[in-house]
């Protein structure tokens, strides 16, 4: 008989930081194009978020930044931003096109699968260890669109960023290196909607 070896609670909180993960990477693409575009930013976030589909932001992107003509380095840290973004916003969508149950019989959670092109299913036991695998990829890749932004943006100025500038971007990478290896233990102490 299989044993689960989370709760459905910590899984939930996984799933839940899977899902947000591609934010970063999201807005850090919207950065590129805000700067890109030369627009205001109440003007480029209405252009930008207009679009919901991961690859119609992309498209836009790259054609601001091919619009700008580039110089190499510069269209490769476009390029990379615009990769990584998608591998982040890769593990999202596992799950937000999935149903994720908990199997009655045995209390092991499963996640189907659903491919809308050839209507295939695959049923899968969700484990710590995959979840957090999952994790790590997404919080990866929105941690390399940030940190190729800050390659980007040392080509613009032709130099480092300044050490105010480095200092304030340094305890959030730091901070989101150590972060999120493992979910909280669970607390039951608190009443639906409170904050910890």
């Amino acid at each position: 008989m299989e044993t689960k070896d989370i709760t459905q609670e910590e899984s939930f909180l996984l799933i839940g930081k899977i899902m947000l993960a591609p934010n970063v990477a999201d807005f850090n693409m919207f950065v590129v194009f805000t700067v890109l575009s030369g627009a205001q930013p109440p003007i480029s976030r209405a252009i930008y978020y207009s679009l919901d589909a991961i690859s119609a932001k992309e498209k836009i992107t790259r054609k601001v930044a091919q619009a700008q003509k580039l110089d190499a380095q510069k269209m490769e840290c476009v390029e990379q931003i615009i990769s990584e973004a998608r591998k982040a916003n890769n593990q999202r969508n596992e799950f937000a096109h999935s149903i994720v149950a908990n199997d009655n019989e045995t209390g092991v959670l499963r996640m189907t699968r659903f491919k809308m092109a050839d209507w295939e299913a695959g049923t899968e036991k969700l484990t710590r260890e995959y979840l957090l695998e999952k994790l790590r990829l997404a919080q990866a890749a929105s941690d390399a669109t940030f940190f190729t932004l800050i390659r980007l943006f040392e080509l613009f100025q032709g130099g480092p960023l300044s050490e105010s500038a480095a200092n304030t971007m340094a305890p959030q990478a730091e901070a989101r290196s150590r972060n999120d290896q493992e979910p909280p233990p669970a607390r039951h102490d608190q009443t639906p909607g409170s904050l910890p």
